[in-house]
């Protein structure tokens, strides 16, 4: 409401830039423009900036059949802006001391990526974060700065991998999924769901919280939605919408 004021939002914000600022940007298209279909969603439970280099991994595992111990050197190509971010200090990357910690490391995002051709919430258990193998992979992984970025339209990145018998595998994920220009399809995001929501529901449950947000456009009043996702039960899917 006061946003504009001498104390609000904005200047807190702004600082110095608030006099050149234009307000009415931030509602124009008010009513009409509505920015929630420009979200993007995650496909990993980690920073953005590591994304890219993690689904490189992943298929690079995938398609080669990868076993750690043929690995003999990785390299990440990753945005310059990003390096204090999510690969230095290289050591303390290389061992991450909590989930938050792995969460922005590409030492350890790839090495488990590669290892196990996946990044979910399970990798970021206390488990997984000490498990010594993708440690000593992690070990093995170190970094450079991408010059084909596209940062910060794109968090690019690319991985490449050097094998004991003498190959040099590559993979390059420009655009990294989940951006706008490459967002998660419907079927994608209600795999994620699914996987996170099995951790703390019954299956039955999940695909009753499913059926009621996939069919929040038909629903008489969000007091059901919201009625409905509290209570994880949901009997039967018509008595909730008109």
């Amino acid at each position: 409401m006061y946003a504009d004021r001498r104390f609000g939002l904005y200047a807190s914000h702004l600082h110095n830039r608030l006099g050149a600022a234009d307000l009415t940007l931030a509602a124009a298209g008010l009513g009409d423009v509505w920015e929630i279909l420009q979200v993007a969603l995650k496909p990993y439970p980690a920073c953005h900036f590591v994304h890219a280099c993690i689904e490189a991994a992943i298929k690079l595992a995938r398609e080669h059949a990868l076993d750690a111990a043929q690995v003999q050197e990785v390299r990440a190509l990753v945005p310059r802006e990003v390096v204090s971010t999510v690969c230095e200090p290289l050591q303390n990357k290389r061992r991450p001391a909590n989930s938050y910690d792995a969460q922005f490391s590409i030492p350890y995002a790839v090495a488990t990526a590669l290892r196990r051709g996946r990044f979910t919430l399970d990798d970021l258990d206390d488990a997984a974060i000490t498990d010594p193998d993708t440690l000593a992979l992690a070990n093995r992984v170190n970094y450079e700065s991408d010059p084909a970025s596209t940062f910060p339209r794109h968090y690019s990145g690319e991985v490449i991998v050097v094998t004991r018998d003498g190959r040099t595998l590559r993979r390059r994920e420009q655009i990294n999924r989940g951006n706008a220009e490459r967002p998660l399809s419907d079927a994608e995001i209600v795999e994620k769901f699914r996987s996170n929501a099995s951790r703390v529901l019954s299956p039955a449950q999940a695909q009753r919280i499913e059926s009621l947000v996939l069919s929040i456009d038909v629903l008489a009043d969000v007091n059901q939605l919201a009625s409905g996702l509290a209570a994880a039960e949901i009997h039967e899917l018509s008595d909730e919408v008109q």
